[in-house]
């Protein structure tokens, strides 16, 4: 019976070694979210440069070459939309960043018959809110959209404008 009982804990702890020898954890392979990046080459070399976001670094070595892949961003790339005031107008929005609501204001000789639209960062219509009533101050209920980042664009026959806005 005393045999048994060990020969019992030799197989157990035999095979827990065995399964912790030949286990393998979770293997991730690179994936990035990238805003930006490049190629250049030459006749012996080429390079390849992504901005973004990566999730995992590896570096991998044979004879006299490394390669460490990651995370390269050796300037500050501005990224993203930049407003540009059009001159005939002033356009603020605020709170920026908003909660549930942000009132929008216009002022300037093209304030009239001017259309506004919600876009997400990545360009799609979130709303057509029409033509604004009241240029001097419009409230716009966000409360419905998620936490994010979204561009408010202003249109009008002559004057485009672009204005970030980040909801909480």
């Amino acid at each position: 019976m005393a045999n048994t009982f060990y020969y019992k804990q030799w197989a157990l702890a035999t095979a827990l070694l065995i399964a912790a020898v030949t286990a393998r954890g979770q293997i991730l392979s690179p994936t990035v979210l990238s805003s930006s990046g490049a190629y250049y080459s030459s006749a012996n070399s080429s390079l390849s440069v992504t901005i973004g976001e990566m999730t995992m670094v590896e570096t991998f070595t044979a004879s006299s070459i490394i390669l460490t892949q990651g995370f390269q961003q050796p300037e500050d790339f501005n990224v993203g939309i930049i407003s540009v005031a059009e001159p005939g107008w002033n356009i603020t929005a605020f709170p920026n960043p908003a909660s549930n609501y942000v009132t929008v204001q216009l002022n300037g000789s093209a304030a009239s018959n001017v259309s506004l639209s919600l876009y997400d960062i990545a360009g799609k219509l979130v709303s057509d809110f029409g033509s604004l009533q009241n240029p001097a101050g419009t409230t716009l209920n966000l409360s419905n959209l998620a936490a994010g980042a979204y561009v408010l664009h202003f249109t009008s026959s002559s004057h485009s404008q672009n204005i970030r806005l980040v909801k909480n």
